[in-house]
């Protein structure tokens, strides 16, 4: 008798198709374009599910976290505004990425995240643009409106859901200050400190406008101010350094921002003094550990671009997407994006003003349910439907949800609850520092002690003296034509028909941006000590970092409260503004600041050799410079003594002279009324100064090259 044996075969495996598992790491290598998971959410019902699975959406954004794409920007100083830069299909909805909330500055992002800071500077903000979620995180003590200007960054580490915030701000003590908050802890770290470069310690200080920029274990910014340099914070180490940048540009203004260079490590990109060529830099180190500059390629951006002379030299760069290598430069034509490895360039539909971008690199999954649903989802109507295989559908990531889609796989991100504010200790109060404790203490609970006050506390009289808006300008706009007529003389400029052309060209627009700042400035100072500081309550959208010619920063920041010494009773001088021109930002009517035109001023004036710098509008103590009087007595101009000798200095005098010209050039006219301090006289100062000499001490106050030119004169 045969015996037969049954055979047992194994169940056939699934077609990869069909293999759920395999199927996930297919579509998890999709690439990571806004449109690609949409797109394939259409395809069927099993496809549709995985993709919209949140886990798997959470999986795909760390799997491309490394090369994300470039979906838009935010402009700098237009609160949350995003642009997007992406074509269609995978053009991101400009209102798709909206905080509705005003007064946003965006410092960076990186991983998803975008680091928000408030004008006030007392908190920060991060947020998740694709999910929404938001963390408010209060800054530590010292770093908010009691220093200059501060920046941060904001990064994940290895594609976690915990973040960290570096803070850096430029401190009282000539220090560069930094500290790191950690989201896993919700503490900050320990304070480090680098001195500031030693270039006269005035105004060095962080840039708000560029972001930092990650190249391996280190966040560097932008140092602007009166040394232009690099800082680096190596997070590794948690330490931080000022490079300085090559030898051969700090003798020139330069555009320049810093980047990763070809094939990792530090690099810088630097347009030529004509913005005719872009030069890529790399920072090496040698085998004995030391680091220098080295010159890469050099892109001729006027043949790229197809630029003429005059657009070329106006090229601004206005920022730099560290993931994609983009950079983004803004000519008198527009807002161009320019690829450094393989030159390709693009130009940004609509962008009128010349505003920093901080680039926005993420992988945006898109909204799966907003794609049109595969066959299997559509409910069958009564009427019978012909079987014929559905049309292949394309559309765009922002096309509305199918009409006639049953189901919906809108999953909503959990939100934290808002951060609420402890209430502060209340200080114990202050007792005398000198005299008997025992006896103060037994005298107070016997009740046997009165109220007494301070004197700076009770004899505080604060007296306004109202700047002349048309003395003001009037001076500005003589000193800035002389000097830049100087200037282009020096710089080969030969036909006076082209030299007054740019004269009437630029010197307004440099002119309003001197105003504009003095009137943040002043609003700044009199917005918490002036009882009608309600004048102060329009803030003008331009940038809190706005650069004017660094004599004229100089004054400005000067401009403030100032206590007068060696008077009987204590009297503080603040500058106000007049309502009406406060009104209108010290501008006259028939004009508007814009922005796009005033960065073409300041670029030109750049390429001249003229320095600019940023103010910090939250100091509000001053020298008593503005409080000197021009006055003409029997034809002969001097600066005169409203107040003691004790509060004036030679120093003084050489910043008003840039401020008091009459109609024909010649010294006179007070800049501000005094009538409130009960001025007196007490002497004069500065008597019958030479012709030019508003122009000479503009020179005076320069550094480098021009800093020697009132020599000549």
């Amino acid at each position: 008798m045969s015996i037969h044996r049954r055979r047992y075969s194994s169940p056939p495996a699934a077609p990869p198709l069909e293999d759920e598992n395999l199927l996930s790491e297919i579509l998890l290598r999709l690439p990571p374009d806004p449109s690609s998971l949409p797109r394939a959410s259409a395809v069927c019902k099993l496809w549709r599910r995985l993709v919209s699975d949140p886990r798997f959406i959470r999986r795909f954004r760390l799997h491309h976290r490394r090369n994300p794409p470039l979906l838009g920007f935010f402009e700098t100083y237009g609160g949350e505004s995003f642009r997007p830069t992406l074509d269609a299909p995978n053009r991101v909805p400009p209102g798709r990425f909206c905080l509705r909330r005003d007064l946003l500055v965006p410092l960076g992002c990186r991983h998803g995240l975008v680091l928000m800071m408030d004008p006030n500077r007392k908190d920060v903000l991060v947020w998740d643009p694709v999910t929404g979620e938001q963390h408010p995180i209060a800054l530590p003590p010292g770093f908010d409106a009691q220093e200059t200007l501060a920046s941060g960054a904001v990064l994940r580490a290895d594609g976690g859901v915990h973040f960290h915030v570096p803070w850096v701000v430029s401190g009282k003590d000539d220090q560069l200050v930094a500290s790191v908050y950690s989201s896993e802890t919700g503490l900050w770290s320990n304070r480090i400190a680098t001195p500031l470069p030693s270039t006269g310690g005035f105004l060095t200080m962080v840039s708000m406008c560029k972001p930092a920029v990650l190249v391996g274990d280190s966040l560097y910014w932008t140092l602007i101010g009166n040394s232009a340099a690099i800082l680096e914070f190596d997070l590794e180490r948690q330490s931080l350094a000022v490079i300085q940048l090559p030898v051969d540009m700090s003798k020139e203004n330069h555009e320049f921002t810093v980047m990763r260079a070809e094939g990792g490590g530090l690099g810088l990109l630097l347009l030529s003094q004509f913005g005719r060529a872009a030069q890529l830099w790399m920072r090496k180190t040698d085998c004995e550990g030391l680091a220098s500059w080295e010159l890469g390629r050099t892109i001729e951006l006027d043949k790229l671009l197809s630029l003429n002379s005059e657009e070329s030299k106006d090229l601004v760069i206005l920022g730099f997407a560290e993931c994609n290598n983009v950079v983004f430069l803004w000519t008198f034509t527009g807002l161009f994006m320019v690829e450094l490895e393989s030159l390709q360039f693009k130009k940004v539909p609509e962008t009128n003003n010349a505003c920093f971008c901080t680039p926005f690199e993420s992988v945006y999954a898109a909204d799966v349910y907003a794609a049109p649903a595969p066959v299997d989802y559509i409910e069958e109507s009564k009427s019978v439907r012909s079987p014929t295989k559905p049309a292949a559908v394309s559309r765009s990531v922002d096309a509305p949800a199918a009409t006639h889609s049953t189901i919906k796989l809108q999953i909503e991100a959990p939100r934290r609850p808002q951060a609420t504010v402890e209430s502060p200790q209340n200080r114990p109060l202050e007792s005398l520092a000198i005299g008997n404790k025992h006896y103060e203490m037994m005298l107070s609970s016997e009740g046997r002690f009165g109220i007494f006050y301070k004197r700076d506390k009770a004899e505080n009289a604060f007296k306004w003296a109202e700047i002349d808006v048309t003395v003001y300008r009037r001076s500005i706009y003589f000193t800035i034509e002389e000097v830049l007529r100087r200037c282009m003389v020096k710089a080969g400029y030969e036909n006076d028909e082209d030299i007054g052309h740019l004269l009437t060209r630029y010197v307004p627009l440099l002119v309003n941006g001197v105003c504009m700042l003095t009137y943040l400035k002043v609003r700044s100072v009199n917005f918490a000590l002036s009882p009608e500081g309600d004048r102060y309550n329009v803030k003008p959208k331009v940038s809190l970092a706005l650069e004017v010619p660094l004599p004229f920063a100089i004054a400005i920041s000067q401009l403030g409260a100032v206590e007068i010494n060696s008077m009987p009773r204590r009297t503080i001088a603040v500058p106000a503004i007049s309502v009406a021109e406060a009104a209108h930002f010290m501008i006259p009517r028939d004009q508007r600041f814009k922005a796009a035109d005033y960065a073409h001023a300041v670029k030109f004036a750049k390429s001249l050799g003229i320095e600019f710098s940023t103010v910090d509008l939250n100091m509000k103590a001053g020298s008593a410079w503005w409080l000197l009087r021009g006055e003409i007595t029997e034809e002969v101009f001097q600066l005169s003594l409203p107040l003691p000798e004790s509060n004036f200095t030679e120093d003084d005098a050489i910043l008003h002279s840039m401020f008091c010209l009459n109609p024909d050039r010649s010294f006179g006219t007070a800049l501000f009324s005094l009538g409130e301090l009960n001025a007196g006289t007490y002497g004069s100062i500065l008597r019958n100064p030479h012709k030019g000499m508003n122009a000479n001490s503009f020179f005076a106050l320069c550094s480098g090259p021009l800093s020697t030119m009132w020599k000549n004169e």
